[in-house]
């Protein structure tokens, strides 16, 4: 095969490939490091770039990545960012960055830090997102990359796109009982929210099954964009086994949104129907749910039709509260 028709990329992408790219970007690309700053660490002050490293071991265990800032009062910033692509977490491995964080500011090394995960949008849970003070997804490094102006944009989007198809493989292989129930419920649903959920230019609404955490984003006109109904089907599964647990229908809130206040003003609506509104600020704002799933309700094909009714009158209802006049 000629050099120009061989692929980019001839190994698998690693988590070592992903670091050594952000440590390039952040180490050559001003625009990028400064909005990289701004997504790990949104509420510092105007600050300078100090350092990065990458692979930093002390006795507490090592950081993929660590970047140094220094504030205009003159206080310096850690930020340890741990990268994850298809390996689980290790026995207290976030605990051990705040650890080590802590340790940086008792030294002296530093005067604050905050903790970061990089990492495909399949990898990330709720669960992650209230462990970690921030959550950066490659699909949102990709989309960035397009506005600035590097030489090396489409090798580094090549990277992280790898990365992100690596993990979906991985979903799919890992969880197949869930991508294949997950289509089921949702054909059901989009049955009849269809007419809600898409644009006038499009019959297709905007959402994805392949994950443990379905959903579904909104393009009827006056619908904040910001909300994701979503439905988790929260069995675990190995190779022999299925182990009972919950199915829940929700409507989320994505972080940097401020629309839980306008959720809250309206929760009565809500619960006149009969779903719960939990206070929350992002995940599971408003939800129902059912407890004790076990293989034989998925293999019941009137519970995969309740399912999917009480998920389309969440979407339903949804759509009608929340594109009312205030």
């Amino acid at each position: 095969m000629d050099i120009e028709e061989r692929p980019l990329l001839s190994a698998s992408v690693r988590e070592r490939d992903v670091d050594l790219v952000l440590v390039q970007l952040v180490q050559t690309s001003q625009p990028f490091r400064e909005w990289f700053r701004e997504q790990l660490a949104p509420n510092t002050d105007q600050s300078r770039f100090i350092g990065v490293s990458h692979s930093v071991v002390t006795p507490n265990g090592e950081s993929d990545i660590e970047l140094g800032f220094k504030t205009d009062r003159g206080d310096s910033q850690l930020i340890l960012i741990e990268n994850k692509i298809t390996a689980s977490f290790q026995d207290q491995q976030i605990e051990r960055y705040y650890e080590r964080g802590e340790q940086y500011v008792s030294n002296g090394d530093c005067e604050a830090f905050t903790v970061g995960l990089i990492a495909p949008t399949q990898y990330v849970n709720d669960a992650e997102r209230e462990a970690f003070d921030s959550v950066v997804t490659y699909e949102k490094l990709v989309s960035y990359l397009d506005s600035i102006d590097h030489d090396g944009v489409p090798y580094f989007q090549t990277i992280f796109e790898s990365a992100i198809e690596k993990r979906h493989e991985q979903q799919l292989n890992s969880y197949p009982l869930h991508a294949n129930l997950n289509g089921r419920i949702m054909d059901r649903a989009l049955s009849k929210i269809r007419h809600l959920v898409s644009d006038k230019t499009s019959a297709t609404p905007n959402y994805e099954i392949d994950t443990r955490s379905p959903w579904l984003q909104s393009q009827a006109e006056g619908h904040p964009d910001a909300i994701r109904y979503q439905f988790k089907i929260q069995l675990e599964q190995d190779q022999r086994t299925i182990t009972p647990g919950d199915v829940e229908v929700r409507l989320d809130i994505e972080s940097d949104a401020d629309l839980s206040g306008e959720v809250e003003a309206k929760a009565v609506r809500f619960e006149q129907e009969g779903f719960e509104y939990t206070g929350n600020s992002t995940f599971g704002v408003v939800h129902d749910y059912w407890e004790g799933v076990d293989a034989s309700d998925l293999d019941d094909e009137s519970f995969l039709d309740e399912v999917a009714e009480r998920y389309a009158e969440l979407v339903t209802l949804g759509h009608k509260v929340l594109t009312e006049p205030a």
